[in-house]
């Protein structure tokens, strides 16, 4: 961004994996001299996964999404 930042804001939850000390959700809001603004969230508590991230603009966006993994699994009963 060309202009400098004008404002930051940022909340963090712990809502529901209380058994470790780290967010499950977090916020970060930048805003810039001229008004454009950037957002990041974080979130370990969306009930479906949503793309790895995403840049929105005026005249476009930019999708990036997750790597899909295959998953192989044996079972040691068949091999005994």
């Amino acid at each position: 961004m060309p202009k400098p930042v004008a404002t930051v804001a940022a909340t963090r939850h712990n809502r529901v994996w209380h058994d470790v000390t780290n967010a499950d959700q977090e916020r970060i809001q930048i805003r810039f001299a001229g008004g454009k603004e950037a957002e990041f969230i974080h979130s370990d508590i969306a009930a479906i996964r949503k793309p790895k991230w995403y840049l929105l603009g005026t005249d476009g966006a930019i999708v990036g999404e997750w790597r899909d993994t295959i998953v192989y699994r044996s079972d040691p009963d068949i091999h005994n």
